[in-house]
């Protein structure tokens, strides 16, 4: 028997009420959606997340949007992590997401004004055009 806590009861036990979590990697083969339902409290404290998405069970039963939406509730911009560069996902939904096989998703705090401002501009330069092109 393996006794199973969610995130949220989890740090109630090990982490003070208010400190603050700076990064929240999550990967638990395909479970991260359930993983994040368990934590509001955690993600209310955190600054940074970051989570596996594929198009494989169990994330094949719960639209990833869903999640999106939710961690926009809890003021959260999330982005696809891509090897050179993030794709907003929060506010830029395409049905061709729905599809996506397997990535990354990074995700930062509005409050986190620095970092947020450093992830939207790595989004936005891949629609400037240099002028020698």
């Amino acid at each position: 028997r393996v006794d199973i806590l969610s995130l949220d009861d989890f740090y109630d036990k090990v982490m003070p009420e208010q400190q603050l979590v700076d990064v929240l990697r999550i990967d638990t083969e395909g479970n991260d959606y359930e993983v994040l339902m368990g934590a509001q409290k955690v993600l209310k404290r955190t600054r940074y997340l970051e989570f596996e998405y594929h198009h494989f069970l169990p994330w094949r039963n719960t639209p990833l949007i869903d999640a999106i939406d939710y961690l926009a509730t809890l003021d959260f911009t999330c982005y696809w992590a891509l090897k050179k560069r993030l794709l907003r996902i929060t506010n830029c939904w395409q049905s061709s997401y729905r599809k996506h096989h397997w990535s990354n998703i990074a995700c930062v705090k509005n409050t986190e004004v620095d970092l947020a401002e450093w992830m939207e501009s790595n989004f936005q330069r891949q629609f400037l055009i240099s002028p020698d092109r």
